[in-house]
Parts: C-alpha cells; sequence; structure tokens
C-alpha cells in the first residue's frame, strides 16, 4: 500500500547501503503480492513480475549476495479442521499437487530470478520444495510431525527447523552467517 512504501524505502535502503549486511534474504508471501497488494510504481499499477525485477536489480547492484526464497505450500484450511493428527489423516486434503505449487506467484518468482541472468550473479534462488514436496504432491508430507500451524499457512516450530535447516544447507551459508543476514 502506499502507506508503507516510505517504510518499505527505508528499509530497502538500509539494507542497500549499510556494510555490516553482507546478505539480503526477501522471503514473502508472494501469493499475497500478486492477488491482494496494489504494486505502484509512479504512480502507476505494476504487476509482481515488474515489481520483483525493479527490487532486485536495485538490490543486486549493492554488490550484495541477495537470496529470494519462493514461498511454501498453502495448505488449505480445512486440513486444520477435524480432531485427528495430520498424520493419521488417511485422505489428501493436507496435499496440493506440486504441480499447482510450482506454478502461480513461485512461478512468477523463480521466472524474474532466472531473467536476470548472468549480469546479476549476486542474486540467487532459493526452493524449499524438497522440505514441503515428496512424490509430486506439496504440504504435511512427513508422517511423524506438523509442518504448518493451524492457518495453513504459517509454520511451526518444527516446520521452520526444517526449512531453516535445508536453507543453510543449500545456500551454503552457516546458522549464525544466517541468523545475522536475516536481521
Amino acid at each position: 500500500s502506499l502507506a508503507c512504501q516510505p517504510l518499505a524505502d527505508r528499509a530497502l535502503a538500509y539494507v542497500r547501503t549499510d556494510p555490516a549486511v553482507r546478505v539480503i534474504i526477501l522471503s514473502v508471501a508472494w501469493g499475497r503480492y500478486a492477488e491482494d497488494v496494489n504494486l505502484r510504481s509512479d504512480g502507476h499499477p505494476i504487476d509482481l513480475a515488474q515489481a520483483l525485477r525493479r527490487t532486485l536489480e536495485g538490490l543486486a547492484a549493492s554488490g550484495k549476495t541477495i537470496i529470494v526464497a519462493l514461498d511454501v505450500p498453502d495448505i488449505p484450511l480445512s486440513c486444520y479442521q477435524r480432531d485427528l493428527p495430520v498424520w493419521k489423516w488417511t485422505g489428501s486434503r493436507c496435499l496440493i499437487p506440486e504441480k499447482a505449487y510450482l506454478q502461480g506467484p513461485n512461478d512468477i518468482v523463480r521466472r524474474v530470478v532466472a531473467g536476470l541472468g548472468p549480469a546479476w550473479p549476486n542474486v540467487r534462488l532459493y526452493d524449499p520444495a524438497a522440505v514441503f514436496c515428496a512424490a509430486g504432491r506439496c504440504g504435511e508430507i512427513d508422517p511423524r510431525n506438523f509442518l504448518f500451524s493451524l492457518d495453513g499457512n504459517h509454520l511451526n516450530e518444527y516446520g521452520i527447523e526444517a526449512l531453516g535447516s535445508d536453507f543453510v544447507k543449500k545456500m551454503g551459508l552457516d546458522a549464525p552467517h544466517a541468523i545475522a543476514a536475516a536481521r
């Protein structure tokens, strides 16, 4: 929204210019920006791809490592409206097709980052699919533990730990570095 823009501009300027910030991580509920947020530039509406490309180019020019994280799957709320634990449920309400997860806003983000190409080697993409997808389905795939909180699009402590471990490993960051970079 327009009311948030000054705060966002200050935050982006800070991470671009502060020498203590070495890694910038963009982790956003991309679907919300693609569908619910009116993105604008110079008073004119723009789409998610345009807004992200402009933001990434501005950040990448800093020479810092920029990591763009794809969103985790959105699990249907109906999955949690029952008394059984997810891992005992034999149906598929807690899973979505991997194809659905890979399309939409995550695909837009993936294409924008890929489109920056070799001109911006400091921009990297993190895809959490390995944590949340198996056998062509995404969501509550762990048979022993919940990954999501009760709203279906936020992770619980176990999901955060699984995601964090995968992120640190794939992005080649040590844990203290990653935590400091996220602050």
